[in-house]
């Protein structure tokens, strides 16, 4: 006949997220749950609070969730606690589902800023197998007004992600795609060609005379255009040393015409061009091709260019100046 000892042991209940036994004394909370619970509850009502901002200060984004401190509602175990960080197999794992399952995003580029992935961008993956740029990623966290880690695609909170170079090797695949379809393209273009000319021999002929006559076009064209360059830019040299030679041969008289002209004129000019200001009380000057300036302005305006050919600051032209007396 067997003995029972009077001391009744209480049945052992374990929460939902939790990996321990309530038999351990070394956790405070354990010895009375019904308080611990409602401290944990007020705890999480705080936090989402901070989260909304409406205590006046928001939470900041934590961008690593792994690095997360366990609140006491996870400490308890009636949440879940914070993820833990994937290893290199489980990233390897991530990689092969995506290449052999859909290797379209990668070629479709970038969700976020709809670019394509290029050789020198800092791509990353995360763990529910979407890519994206590093920077685009981060500028979204930046900007989640949620305040909460979430997918962009999927909308996976606690995300975690990586650097991953996948796209390089996608891109070297399509590269070598485009160069082997140029390559076999070409042969077969002239293997077409060949055996097309050697069973219609009248066809070849005509082909041929139409390319030599469409280079001789060409080459005729081409000629004719670099005939008219050069003539257009000698012609332009016998103008400048034409009017050169006139400013330097002008006498007495062709001043008197230069002058009678610019004073002449019903909108006549009553400030300097350059310094905007009146010309009375001041030296002016004239040019060979009828503009007035302040004598200092001019000189002024000479060093400032620093040229052999010094052009009127109006008209371009090439000139000689002469001291002119305005009055209003």
């Amino acid at each position: 006949m067997s003995l029972v000892s009077g001391n009744t042991t209480k049945k052992q209940t374990s929460l939902p997220f939790s990996n321990t036994s309530t038999s351990s004394t070394n956790k405070p909370y354990l010895q009375n749950e019904k308080l611990w619970t409602a401290v944990a509850f007020q705890q999480e009502f705080t936090e989402s609070l901070n989260n909304h901002g409406l205590l006046g200060k928001k939470k900041k984004f934590e961008q690593d969730p792994t690095k997360r401190k366990p609140t006491l509602s996870q400490k308890m175990g009636l949440k879940e606690p914070p993820p833990k960080k994937l290893t290199d197999s489980q990233w390897n794992n991530v990689e092969r589902n995506l290449v052999t399952n859909r290797l379209s995003h990668l070629e479709d580029g970038c969700p976020i800023c709809f670019e394509s992935f290029a050789f020198n961008d800092i791509v990353c993956i995360t763990n529910c197998g979407h890519v994206y740029h590093q920077n685009c990623l981060q500028s979204f966290e930046r900007c989640n007004i949620w305040r909460k880690r979430s997918c962009p695609m999927c909308r996976l909170e606690d995300y975690q992600r990586k650097e991953t170079k996948l796209h390089l090797s996608l891109l070297k695949n399509t590269c070598a795609l485009m160069v082997q379809s140029l390559c076999r393209g070409n042969v077969m273009r002239k293997i077409y060609r060949r055996l097309y000319f050697a069973k219609y021999p009248d066809r070849h002929e005509k082909y041929c005379v139409s390319k030599l006559s469409s280079i001789n076009e060409r080459l005729e064209s081409r000629v004719i255009q670099d005939e008219k360059n050069v003539d257009d830019f000698l012609k332009r040299i016998d103008e400048q040393v034409k009017q050169s030679l006139l400013i330097l041969n002008m006498q007495e008289d062709q001043w008197n015409k230069v002058e009678s002209k610019a004073l002449g004129r019903e909108e006549k000019d009553e400030e300097c061009p350059i310094c905007l200001c009146a010309f009375k009380g001041r030296k002016c000057t004239i040019t060979s091709c009828g503009h007035i300036f302040h004598e200092k302005c001019l000189s002024s305006f000479e060093k400032f260019i620093e040229s052999k050919n010094q052009k009127c600051p109006v008209c371009r032209q090439i000139y000689v100046k002469k001291p002119i007396s305005f009055d209003e």
